[in-house]
């Protein structure tokens, strides 16, 4: 049985640019493998800037391996993209997050 990792990369062989299959990919990356859920992250903001959920997931893994100052450039992108979306509970958690590294 394939496991949930080779299943979504053989959508993604069929589909490469969903992002919903890319998010969900770099969920199952962030424990064994984080560089390669950066990589996703990454892509995702780049290729699908307008996919609001990737905002909370790439800067809390940015917070876990120390990056700050790129977590807090994520988050308030994400902030700006809730607000035009209006999304008043993704701009809470994305300014709960924020708050949380404001001082560090």
């Amino acid at each position: 049985m394939a496991t949930r990792i080779e299943q979504l990369r053989a959508f993604l062989a069929e589909d490469p640019h969903d992002p919903f299959l890319l998010y969900s990919l770099g969920l199952e990356y962030v424990a064994e493998q984080p560089s390669e859920a950066d990589r996703l992250f990454g892509e995702l903001l780049e290729c699908h800037p307008d996919y609001l959920a990737t905002y909370y997931q790439a800067a809390l893994l940015k917070i876990h391996r120390g990056d700050l100052d790129d977590a807090k450039n994520i988050l308030g992108r994400g902030l700006v993209l809730a607000q035009q979306q209006r999304q008043p509970k993704t701009m809470h958690e994305l300014r709960h997050l924020l708050e949380g590294i404001a001082d560090e």
